[in-house]
């Protein structure tokens, strides 16, 4: 771990603990050595996952240049029907939906930031992964090859 990273780790103990009510902590020493350790975990958890995402994205992305133009584009409708979905969400259920799928937060960690049950937030990823399915079923906007009359694209 580079120092700016563990230095940005430390900042967000600072806030952790500033947001935070006051408690009476018996052995403040090791409270503080175990919710450090606790964020410098989080953080590995956190760099492995980015890690197989962008390995994962790296295959796909080899697969959609061996791919036909037409697959590269399909899949770039697909994306922008999501964005749109997600754009359409209220700002909790997307912020939540995010912390889940692009940061790999566990539902219960959500629940700790947000201030909310897990309950809860259980209830926004349905809608925020209901969302998103529906974009989907719309189904791409038909692509017309160049030189083909409008007619053609719906065989």
């Amino acid at each position: 771990m580079c120092r700016a990273t563990a230095a940005d780790l430390v900042q967000d103990l600072f806030v952790r603990f500033w947001r935070r009510p006051l408690v009476q902590v018996e052995e403040l020493n090791s409270y503080l050595m175990r919710c450090a350790g606790n964020i410098a975990i989080d953080h590995l958890r956190n760099e492995g996952t980015r890690a197989r995402l962008h390995e994962a994205l790296i295959s796909d992305e080899q697969e959609l240049c061996s791919d036909a133009p037409q697959a590269a584009m399909e899949a770039s409708n697909d994306l922008r029907h999501i964005e749109a979905a997600l754009r359409g969400l209220p700002d909790k259920t997307r912020q939540i939906f995010l912390l889940n799928r692009i940061h790999g937060r566990k539902y219960g960690e959500i629940a700790t930031v947000m201030g909310l049950s897990q309950s809860a937030v259980e209830k926004h990823m349905m809608r925020a992964l209901q969302a998103c399915k529906a974009s989907l079923e719309q189904g791409p906007a038909r692509v017309i090859p160049l030189g083909a009359k409008s007619g053609d694209a719906r065989r």
